[in-house]
C-alpha cells in the first residue's frame, strides 16, 4: 500500500509539473522567425541577373558625381553572383566649393578656376557574396524576405581624353518583391582616380547605391 500511494504521489506530481496542452501547442511568432532565419530566401543559383542601380557619391572632391548602372549578371549559386558593370551615363554637378574658388582674383589679376575632368562612362567588372538570409518586417502584419551582401569590383572610368582605374568594396541587402523582382541598396567605399588640375590620382569616395535586380 505504500508503495501504491508514493507511485500515486509521483504521478500526481508529474502531472502537476507538466505544462497543459495549449501550453506545448503554443509556438512563439518569435521562435518562428528565428527558426527561419538561416532559409535561403530565394533559389537565384544558375539564373541570368540583370541589376540596375543609380549611386550618387558624397566625397569631399569639387565635384558631385551620379552615375546610371546597367549590369548584366549571373548567379553560380545562391550565395555567389558575377556581374559586368556599365556606367553608361555620369552626371557631375558642382559642389559650392567650385563657386567660391572661381570668385577669388589672383595676383595677375586672372579668375581662379578648378580644373575637373568629368567621367564619361565606366565598364567592369564585381562579384557578390550573399551568405545571410532572412526575413524583414514591414509594419506588423507583412514580412519580406531578403539577403545581406558583401561585394567587390574593379572598374575602368574613361575621362575626357584620359582613364582611370576604380576599385570599390561594399555592402547592402536584397529585398525580394517577388520571384522575379529585387529591390538593392548597398553603401560603398570606392578607391578612385581623378583628374584635377590635369593632375591624377587616387582618392577615396563614399557612395549610396539604390536599384532593383532582375532575375531571370
Amino acid at each position: 500500500m505504500a508503495l501504491a500511494g508514493a507511485s500515486a504521489h509521483a504521478a500526481s506530481r508529474i502531472d502537476k509539473l507538466a505544462p497543459p496542452e495549449e501550453v506545448l501547442e503554443y509556438q512563439s511568432s518569435i521562435f518562428k522567425d528565428v527558426g527561419v532565419v538561416q532559409r535561403i530566401a530565394m533559389q537565384k543559383g544558375e539564373r541570368f541577373l540583370l541589376s540596375t542601380n543609380f549611386s550618387a557619391d558624397f566625397s569631399d572632391g569639387p565635384y558631385t558625381n551620379y552615375v546610371v548602372q546597367v549590369n548584366p549578371g549571373y548567379a553560380i549559386n545562391d550565395f555567389w553572383e558575377v556581374y559586368l558593370t556599365s556606367g553608361p551615363l555620369f552626371i557631375s554637378n558642382p559642389r559650392s566649393i567650385v563657386s567660391k574658388i572661381e570668385s577669388l582674383t589672383l595676383a595677375n589679376n586672372e579668375r581662379a578656376t578648378i580644373e575637373y575632368n568629368k567621367p564619361k562612362f565606366m565598364m567592369g567588372f564585381e562579384v557578390i557574396w550573399a551568405p545571410l538570409y532572412g526575413k524583414d518586417a514591414l509594419g506588423f502584419r507583412h514580412l519580406v524576405r531578403s539577403d545581406t551582401f558583401l561585394k567587390a569590383g574593379y572598374s575602368k572610368v574613361f575621362y575626357t581624353g584620359e582613364s582611370g582605374s576604380r576599385f570599390h568594396l561594399g555592402f547592402g541587402k536584397t529585398y525580394f518583391i517577388t520571384k522575379a523582382l529585387g529591390f538593392r541598396a548597398a553603401l560603398v567605399a570606392n578607391y578612385t582616380q581623378t583628374i584635377i588640375d590635369q593632375k591624377k590620382s587616387y582618392s577615396f569616395l563614399g557612395a549610396v547605391e539604390v536599384g532593383t535586380n532582375f532575375y531571370f
